[in-house]
């Protein structure tokens, strides 16, 4: 009853200080309690605490789909994608590349010029390859005609005579 006359008390407070807020809506008590909600509500909380509630049988197939759905739910963005998706093309691509390769290896289908073999050749010579290219193409090795004597040339005319023996020799006979 005190809580009563001190609202109309504020009511009657708001009508003389603003007429137009005070017309607006009465308040009310939103929520009522039933009477003596609160002497049983520990017993009710008590006794829902005290029995199990079935819990549903969920397989591990099925929570592991679950997982599986949400995680890709959350994470699933076009950027994320477009990267995915460029990473498994990039990763194919390589994969076809490098296997034709493979496979050309495989089959001895390469072919390499004469002139890049005689270049790779030039380039990767000294005296000591030269020894055993001769070795190599049933000559002797310390014959006087294939070899002069070292004492005797100076170091261009070495290398002019051996690139002028290279020349005279076939390149089956050099692999």
């Amino acid at each position: 009853m005190k809580h009563k006359k001190e609202h109309k008390h504020i009511q009657q407070e708001l009508e003389d200080i603003s007429p137009g807020l005070a017309r607006l809506r009465p308040r009310e008590s939103p929520i009522e309690v039933p009477p003596a909600y609160f002497n049983r509500l520990s017993d009710e909380v008590w006794q829902k605490l005290q029995t199990p509630s079935p819990q549903p049988v969920v397989s591990v197939w099925e929570r592991w789909q679950q997982w599986l759905i949400s995680f890709f739910a959350e994470r699933w963005k076009p950027a994320y994608a477009y990267a995915l998706a460029g990473m498994a093309i990039l990763v194919i691509s390589l994969s076809i590349l490098f296997k034709k390769d493979d496979q050309q290896l495989a089959s001895g289908k390469i072919t390499i010029s004469e002139a890049d073999i005689e270049a790779y050749i030039n380039v990767h010579l000294d005296e000591f390859d030269l020894r055993l290219l001769a070795e190599e193409s049933q000559a002797d090795p310390l014959d006087s005609d294939l070899f002069p004597e070292e004492d005797s040339l100076e170091e261009t005319e070495m290398d002019l005579y051996f690139d002028e023996m290279l020349d005279d020799m076939e390149l089956e006979e050099l692999l």
